[in-house]
């Protein structure tokens, strides 16, 4: 199965090479624009690590779903949770992202339709371990939230038309006949009072 996108210090890398003149901060703002959140300072420590990657970075749908199938069994009964069944093979990073949210969505509900059967039970005799499921629904409800966000700004990202280097004047060539100083004192004017 395919993990949902996030931000990687080998996507880092990339956007930091292609870069005339990177900074930590101009990386993580081109990176959060277009839907990968990261903050200057992960970029930095990246930087300082060779761009290596950990392989303990799991997204976090990944991490809020081990927590809730860690504690699921004391709603359930079951030790092993329902499995969802996989959707499309090669679907986009949002979808992914979407289809990865709604199975986290839907395991919670299963769980929390459990846990309030057992209730009264639970309050009574298992307090603490009520308590992490309670944590684990909520942070469960939170990742599926912000991967959807996520999933929102990768699409948004997506479609706004690539940007490209503008292309240099040849010398002496101005599209009005102009000297290349008036020219650009014109374009100066025209964005001044475009604002």
């Amino acid at each position: 199965m395919r993990k949902p996108p996030k931000a990687s210090p080998g996507l880092a890398k990339a956007v930091w090479e292609s870069q005339k003149r990177p900074t930590a901060r101009s990386v993580a703002r081109a990176m959060t624009a277009s839907g990968y959140d990261v903050h200057y300072v992960t970029i930095n420590r990246w930087r300082r690590q060779g761009w290596q990657a950990n392989s303990n970075d799991d997204h976090p749908l990944d991490i809020a779903r081990a927590k809730l199938e860690a504690i699921a069994p004391l709603a359930t009964g079951n030790p092993i949770p329902a499995v969802a069944e996989d959707g499309e093979k090669h679907i986009s990073d949002a979808a992914l992202l979407r289809q990865e949210s709604r199975k986290l969505s839907a395991l919670s509900t299963q769980v929390l339709d459990a846990a309030e059967r057992k209730l009264g039970k639970l309050v009574r005799s298992r307090t603490g371990e009520l308590a992490l499921l309670i944590q684990a629904l909520a942070a469960s409800g939170q990742a599926a939230v912000s991967a959807l966000a996520q999933a929102e700004k990768l699409e948004h990202a997506a479609s706004l038309p690539s940007i490209t280097k503008p292309q240099l004047p040849v010398a002496g060539a101005t599209p009005t006949g102009l000297s290349a100083a008036a020219s650009i004192q014109g374009e100066y004017h025209e964005h001044k009072y475009l604002r």
